[in-house]
Parts: C-alpha cells; sequence; structure tokens
C-alpha cells in the first residue's frame, strides 16, 4: 500500500490562554503519562504559558489508526 501525506490545519482564536494552559495540564498528566514537572517545562517554558505547546498538547493525538503523524505545529498570526 502506497503512503499519502496531507496536512490538516486547524484555525483557533486563544481568548482565554490560562483555561487552555489548564486543560493542556490536565491532559499532558492524565492521558500522556508526564508528570507535573516535564508538562510545566512543556507548556510554561521559563513561568510563562506558552499557547502554541499547549494547543499542539491537546490537538495531537499522538496517534492515529493506519497513519504516522509527521508534526505538529502552532504558530501565531
Amino acid at each position: 500500500m502506497e503512503k499519502t501525506n496531507y496536512q490538516v490545519g486547524i484555525d483557533v482564536s486563544v481568548y482565554d490562554p490560562e483555561t487552555l494552559f489548564l486543560a493542556a495540564l490536565d491532559h499532558a498528566m492524565r492521558i500522556d503519562g508526564l508528570s507535573k514537572a516535564a508538562a510545566l517545562e512543556e507548556l510554561k517554558p521559563g513561568g510563562e504559558i506558552d499557547p502554541r505547546a499547549c494547543l499542539i498538547m491537546i490537538l495531537d493525538p499522538g496517534s492515529m489508526p493506519g497513519c504516522g503523524i509527521n508534526e505538529s505545529t502552532a504558530q501565531e498570526y
């Protein structure tokens, strides 16, 4: 079976970064099994919420049946 690549995008507005962060922190620890320290390092480096990292944490499923995820990105514009 031949592999075919697709790019999927979602355009979102973040109006409450703290709520996004808390949801991403919960996902990182409960679903992905990260320690709180590791999750904070990834999602709030230097004590500042990184909305891009939070979006990727929540929206990138990690794996999908029949697929390999090549890359996840989030950019501010």
